[in-house]
């Protein structure tokens, strides 16, 4: 589980989707804006298009703060990020989860 103070708070979530620059990468929609407030937060919405069940979609939030949390933790320009995961007809790995981050970060540098 990530730990609370990486977490986006609910209420803020929606100010992040609305005016946050976005960037796509598969099944993956990242949102971010940048925030003077260290450290860096993470919302993850993984709806019932992904899959109608809740164990599978926790799993896929559970892989992706641990993915994310590496990152979270070293960055020296704090963001507040939304992760949208879209549908898809072959669940993502962890191994393309990490990629998708990957990239995700050294595109926003």
């Amino acid at each position: 589980m990530l730990p609370s103070r990486y977490q986006l708070p609910t209420h803020e979530i929606l100010p992040v989707l609305q005016r946050g620059i976005r960037i796509n990468h598969d099944m993956l929609q990242l949102r971010y804006i940048k925030t003077t407030k260290a450290p860096s937060r993470l919302g993850i919405l993984v709806g019932k298009m992904y899959d109608k069940k809740a164990v599978v979609r926790n799993r896929v939030k559970r892989q992706l703060a641990m993915a994310f949390l590496p990152y979270l933790k070293s960055d020296l320009h704090p963001k507040d990020i939304v992760c949208k995961i879209g549908k898809t007809s072959v669940p993502l790995t962890f191994e393309e989860i990490k990629n998708a981050i990957d990239t995700f970060f050294t595109h926003t540098l």
